[in-house]
């Protein structure tokens, strides 16, 4: 993400409007917002596995779990 980018993530919307932020979950570990009202979570993590037959990575969405689900609401 370029600073520019970066910069109107975190600026005030104009009156009358919301702010919409999509994310991976990367965003959830380094960054923080104070104005959040809503969080839609659509429940899923992207992760790298291995396939051995492909010799080669893969990303996978997962399902998360009740635990994490429950983590990720107090970010």
């Amino acid at each position: 993400m370029l600073v520019a980018d970066l910069s109107r993530v975190y600026a005030k919307p104009p009156d009358g409007y919301r702010k919409i932020i999509l994310s991976s979950n990367i965003a959830e570990s380094c960054m923080s917002f104070d104005d959040v009202r809503y969080v839609i979570d659509c429940g899923l993590d992207c992760t790298k596995d291995y396939v051995p037959s492909l010799k080669s990575t893969v990303l996978r969405n997962i399902w998360i779990s009740k635990s994490i689900a429950i983590q990720r609401q107090t970010r």
